[in-house]
């Protein structure tokens, strides 16, 4: 069987058509799992959702949901090339590319040699996974779960986390924060006063992802945002979670090393790239 190429009519053929696929790697897919069923919820007719087939079943997948990125799947050179001439065909305005290395590089490359755009290198991220967390040395004060009250600070530390981190996510603070809590929860480190947040989003079968994890540049280097992870994660294997993710900046070994203190190891690398110049690249 020559492979295939399929555009789903939604996220939710996409879901049911690649789910022994996305589920045979469940840590490292957890981002499109937790994309697709976010414009399943959504019904995103501007998204776009393909996947690659052979005699074995499908083989890669790509999914687009503007203004975004596309984020594909592990896949041979050869399907990535092909995902790529058929997203472009769809969506030619698609800015860019998130994905395991080599099929992120090898879609963009793709992609560029059909329409002669520049390539840009975006962030370089390491995925990491927690099957039981590691005993610490925990700071002073406790984890809460973040309240209603607590929306103001939590919006303005979005946007200084979309700053610090470099993020690609064209929302405000406030869209951050109320699209977290569709589907997961934020918490605090207090310490005489509310000191640093994380949260934990895109529930799988088994698992769910860490993230936004920020401290204020005044109340750092204190063990807060450990503590916080650590708890997070602790709490969601409590009820039942198999395990949890995160990703991390490879040029900042400070959070590398602090989460595998944690007990996360890291399972994949992951790279954006771009076709479009990027302010501040």
């Amino acid at each position: 069987m020559r492979p295939a190429i399929t555009i789903h009519d939604d996220a939710a053929d996409l879901l049911e058509a690649a789910d022994a696929f996305l589920y045979a790697d469940e840590p490292t897919y957890g981002l499109l799992l937790g994309i697709a069923a976010a414009a399943a919820r959504r019904d995103d007719e501007a998204a776009s959702f393909l996947s690659m087939s052979s005699g074995t079943g499908i083989e890669a997948v790509c999914m687009r949901t503007p203004p975004w990125k596309c984020v594909v799947s592990r896949g041979r050179p050869e399907a990535m090339a092909r995902l790529a001439e058929a997203l472009h065909a769809r969506d030619p305005k698609t800015p860019g590319v998130g994905g395991p290395d080599d099929a992120a590089q090898a879609f963009a490359e793709a992609w560029v040699a059909r329409t002669g755009q520049p390539l840009t290198v975006g962030m370089r991220l390491r995925i990491h996974r927690l099957d039981e967390v590691n005993t610490i040395s925990l700071p002073d004060g406790r984890m809460r779960p973040a309240t209603a009250d607590d929306r103001p600070r939590l919006n303005a530390w979005a946007d200084s986390f979309a700053e610090h981190a470099g993020t690609d996510d064209p929302r405000a603070g406030a869209d951050v924060i109320e699209g977290v809590l569709r589907d997961g929860e934020i918490y605090l480190w207090e310490d005489d006063g509310p000191r640093s947040m994380a949260a934990w989003v895109r529930p799988t079968r088994n698992g769910a992802s860490i993230s936004l994890v920020y401290t204020p540049p005044e109340h750092r280097g204190r063990g807060y945002a450990s503590g916080l992870v650590a708890g997070i994660s602790q709490a969601l294997l409590d009820r039942g979670r198999r395990f949890t993710t995160l990703f991390t900046d490879q040029k900042n070994p400070t959070s590398n090393k602090i989460y595998a203190r944690i007990g996360y190891q890291a399972i994949c690398d992951w790279r954006d790239l771009w076709f479009v110049e990027r302010a501040g690249r």
